[in-house]
């Protein structure tokens, strides 16, 4: 039997009236409790199906510094 599909959409909670009293870096997504639980639990889906495949994990850092990103 082929496994379930992923469930692919999230709602990351950013209507909440704190998601937008807290500042952050342009671009970065505050995720609330209720959010959060639910992308655990979305990653723990694919990290088990991906890890019966044979892939192993990698972690790449949160943020890079810009002279790795510029050119030349």
């Amino acid at each position: 039997m082929p496994p379930a599909p992923l469930k692919t959409r999230v709602d990351l909670g950013q209507t909440h009236p704190f998601a937008r009293s807290v500042a952050g870096p342009s671009g970065m997504a505050t995720i609330l409790p209720a959010a959060a639980k639910q992308v655990r639990a979305l990653e723990a889906q694919l990290l088990g199906r991906l890890t019966r495949r044979g892939y192993d994990e990698i972690i790449l850092p949160t943020f890079e510094y810009l002279d790795v990103l510029t050119p030349g």
